[in-house]
């Protein structure tokens, strides 16, 4: 349901997505990563901001 809410958010907000940013929001399965995702679709204006610190190198502030 968080994935499908997150995507939601976006897809509202005309934040631009790629079938991968669908593909990767649906496909998590980890509670934590969805929620930071969907607490950031509130405020972001790209799919970049949502996943920005989920790359390999970047850490949580």
């Amino acid at each position: 349901m968080l994935a499908e809410d997150t995507l939601r958010i976006l897809d509202r907000r005309d934040v631009p997505l790629t079938d991968a940013d669908r593909e990767r929001v649906t496909s998590c399965k980890e509670l934590d990563t969805l929620t930071r995702w969907f607490d950031r679709a509130i405020t972001a204006a790209l799919a970049a901001e949502v996943f920005t610190d989920d790359e390999p190198g970047h850490e949580e502030r």
